[in-house]
C-alpha cells in the first residue's frame, strides 16, 4: 500500500512538473531592439568564443539543423507530407521566403521540422545522423540586449536519452558583457540546465588550454546536454528536490577555439538552416512526440503516455535561453578551481 501511494504521489508530481514546463516553454519573449552593431557583435562573440568540452561517451553528437535528414509537414499531429533534406533540397530553399513552400498547398495550421530519429528510441542508434564526434563544433549566436550585451551560444543534437527521451536538445551557455566608455568588456557567464542557469564571474569561468589559451569554458552532459562551468558531479538538478537526480560533467572530448566556427542568422548555409535558427520550424522532430523508453515505468501510465515530453522547446527564439534565466542553479558553482583543458 504504501509503495503504490508512494508512486501515486510521484505521478501527480511530476504530472504537475511537466504542465508547468510546456506553460514556461512557451512564455513570449520581449525583446528591446539592440543598440549594439552587428560588427561589434560578430567581433565580441569571436574573440571570447568558448572552449566546450563534452563526455567522450556521448550518446548524441552536436549537429547544424541542416544536417538532419528530413523535413516534415505536420497537420493535426498527423505527418501529410516529407522530404529528404538532400543538397539539391537545400539551393532550392534560397529561392523561397516560408518553409511551407517546400510543400504543396500547405495549410495554415501547419507544423514544420527537421528530423532523423523515429518515436522509437530502440532504433535511434542506427537512425542517428551523426555517429561520432565531427572535426569542428558549429555553436549558433543569439544576441539580446537590456542592461547588458548578452551573447547565447547554442549546440543542436538530434536527440536526447537521459531520464526522458525526446527527439531534438539543446546545449546552452551565455557571456554577458558591460558597456564602460565604448567598450564592452565581459562580466559574467551563465550555464544551463533543466529549466534553471548557474552564474559566475566571468573571471571564474576561464580555463587554461593546452595550447596556452585562456578562454571561458563549459561543459556539456551527455544525454541530458547540460552545461556547467566546471567538471563534476552536479545534484539536485531537477529542480525538484524529491526526485534528487544528479548528472556528471567531465573534462573529456574538448572542442577549442580553433574548431570551433560561430554560425549568426545572416551567415547560414542556406534557408533551411535560417529557418530552425530564426524559430520557423522545430529541429530534431514534431513538438507534439510522446516518446518512451520500452522500460520506461512512467511511459505506462495511461495519463503520463499522453503528455508531450518531447519538442516544445527544440524551437529557436530571439533568446532560446530566457526560460532557464529565471530560476537560479546554485550548488557546485561557489569555489570554482583551475582548470585545464587538452586540446586534440
Amino acid at each position: 500500500m504504501l509503495k503504490n501511494k508512494w508512486r501515486i504521489f510521484l505521478f501527480c508530481l511530476i504530472t504537475l512538473g511537466v504542465i508547468f514546463c510546456n506553460i514556461n516553454c512557451r512564455k513570449t519573449v520581449v525583446v528591446n531592439g539592440n543598440p549594439v552593431s552587428l560588427a561589434t557583435i560578430k567581433e565580441l562573440a569571436e574573440r571570447y568564443k568558448p572552449t566546450v568540452v563534452f563526455d567522450e561517451n556521448t550518446l548524441f553528437y552536436p549537429i547544424r539543423f541542416d544536417g538532419l535528414k528530413k523535413i516534415a509537414l505536420e497537420v493535426d499531429k498527423e505527418v501529410i507530407a516529407e522530404l529528404d533534406i538532400t543538397d539539391d533540397l537545400k539551393n532550392a530553399s534560397n529561392q523561397l521566403n516560408h518553409p511551407t513552400e517546400l510543400f504543396d498547398s500547405a495549410p495554415k495550421n501547419s507544423l514544420i521540422y527537421y528530423y532523423s530519429l523515429s518515436t522509437n528510441p530502440d532504433k535511434w542508434a542506427t537512425e542517428k545522423a551523426v555517429n561520432s564526434f565531427p572535426d569542428s563544433l558549429f555553436l549558433y549566436v543569439n544576441v539580446t540586449f537590456d542592461k547588458y550585451l548578452k551573447i547565447t551560444y547554442t549546440i543542436p543534437f538530434e536527440g536526447n536519452q537521459w531520464r526522458n527521451y525526446h527527439r531534438g536538445d539543446g546545449a546552452m551557455f551565455a557571456l554577458y558583457f558591460e558597456e564602460k566608455a565604448g567598450v564592452f568588456q565581459p562580466i559574467k557567464a551563465r550555464a544551463y540546465m533543466h529549466l534553471q542557469h548557474s552564474e559566475v564571474n566571468y573571471q571564474k569561468n576561464v580555463a587554461t588550454t593546452s595550447q596556452e589559451e585562456n578562454t571561458p569554458i563549459f561543459f556539456v552532459t551527455s544525454g541530458s546536454h547540460s552545461t556547467y562551468h566546471r567538471p563534476g558531479k552536479y545534484e539536485d538538478v531537477d529542480g525538484i528536490l524529491i526526485l534528487k537526480t544528479a548528472e556528471t560533467a567531465k573534462n573529456d572530448y574538448a572542442y577549442c577555439r580553433n574548431r570551433i566556427n560561430l554560425v549568426f542568422p545572416d551567415a547560414t548555409h542556406n534557408n533551411l538552416e535560417k529557418w530552425a535558427f530564426t524559430g520557423e520550424v522545430y529541429w530534431g522532430g514534431s513538438p507534439n512526440d510522446r516518446i518512451h523508453g520500452s522500460d520506461d515505468f512512467l511511459g505506462k501510465i495511461p495519463l503520463i503516455r499522453t503528455l508531450p515530453l518531447g519538442n516544445k522547446s527544440a524551437k529557436m527564439s530571439v533568446d532560446p535561453s530566457v526560460v532557464f534565466d529565471e530560476k537560479s542553479y546554485d550548488n557546485g558553482v561557489k569555489n570554482l578551481g583551475k582548470v585545464v583543458v587538452d586540446c586534440p
